[in-house]
């Protein structure tokens, strides 16, 4: 919700980037880009994969990386939930505007706004308010040069050691758990030994990777190939990164899902990024399921971890011949379902109680 009222003010504000060039930074609202696109030339930056597939006409970057350097009149930033990742998106703005072009800074007061507005500050101390509406605000500041930016320069690393590895791992703002072990990974990682033999091979995917920090020990136990899969274009390059120091063979691959072009595996392992909320999990884990099904070979098994409100083992059970526990704790567990059924049950909808 707090997206869309910032959506809402920067349409209110439209006929300011009248004739100007635009450059939309951490969109995640769709109906910006034909809303701003009646009055400006517009290209977006998006940091879901999902995102960046929502437009034929109009360029929509994924990640920071892809689009070639061509200052524009007007950036526009709106704001995440993560003040590391706001600093990273006003210092990519300050790569991409002209000299006397304007940075904006749009958001949600639960989200920080008005804290966050001091940041514009390096590129103009003169920051001004433009507008507030809907418990949003809408800042801007002048540019006075242009800057250059390298994603480079946000990596940091940190090391882990757990269940008998030491991992160096990457870190950049805005993935999730940066920098840390969540406790969800904890759980499946302190379990992990019990369910791969050393040295087994194979090849597996680790859904919703994040900095890659399964699919590195995985590999460091078991030599497995691995193709670890996140829809966020941070936790892409930080996982990239990753797989480089820890000399990881496999792929880091971009999808809001399981793709399906991957060919058959052995594991799907996943910390699933839709551990909060009941109805948004289980609509989720349709999908989830899904496209294991396919994925997977004949015995292949899928492993992961998540919330004890959210009754996975029934769910799995309807698909899986062999459905356990392996690990909990007060908040989570972590399940292995092994045996593909051939015959699909219908899928019955989740109760929320």
């Amino acid at each position: 919700m707090a997206s869309i009222q910032a959506g809402a003010i920067l349409l209110k504000n439209r006929d300011r980037l009248t004739d100007q060039h635009v450059l939309l930074i951490n969109l995640e609202e769709a109906g910006l880009l034909s809303g701003l696109n009646t009055t400006a030339q517009i290209e977006a930056v998006t940091l879901w994969q999902g995102m960046s597939q929502t437009s034929d006409s109009i360029p929509v970057y994924f990640g920071l990386e892809e689009r070639a350097a061509d200052p524009v009149d007007c950036c526009i930033v709106t704001i995440s939930k993560s003040k590391p990742l706001n600093r990273c998106l006003v210092a990519y703005a300050h790569s991409q505007v002209k000299p006397g072009g304007e940075v904006w800074l749009a958001g949600h007061q639960k989200a920080g706004i008005k804290s966050q507005a001091q940041l514009l500050e390096s590129i103009n101390p003169a920051v001004k308010r433009l507008d507030n509406a809907r418990h949003c605000v809408l800042f801007t500041a002048t540019a006075l040069e242009t800057h250059l930016f390298s994603m480079h320069d946000w990596i940091d690393s940190w090391t882990l050691d757990i269940a008998g590895q030491s991992l160096k791992l990457a870190s950049l703002p805005g993935v999730f758990a940066d920098g840390r072990l969540d406790d969800g990974s904890r759980l499946l990682l302190d379990n992990l030994p019990d369910l791969f033999s050393a040295d087994s091979g194979g090849r597996m995917i680790d859904f919703g990777a994040g900095c890659g920090v399964l699919s590195c020990w995985i590999h460091g136990h078991t030599g497995a190939e691995m193709i670890a899969v996140d829809h966020d274009a941070m936790a892409i390059a930080a996982c990239r990164r990753s797989f480089e120091w820890q000399q990881v063979t496999g792929e880091v691959m971009a999808s809001d899902g399981l793709p399906n072009t991957i060919l058959p595996v052995d594991v799907i392992v996943t910390n699933p990024p839709f551990h909060q909320g009941v109805d948004t999990a289980y609509e989720a884990s349709e999908t989830l399921i899904a496209r294991a099904r396919r994925l997977l070979k004949s015995r292949g098994r899928l492993i992961m971890v998540a919330n004890h409100f959210l009754d996975y083992p029934t769910r799995l059970a309807s698909h899986f011949h062999k459905v356990k526990q392996i690990a909990s704790d007060a908040r989570f567990q972590v399940i292995e379902a092994q045996g593909l059924k051939r015959s699909r049950k219908p899928l019955n909808k989740f109760r929320a109680d």
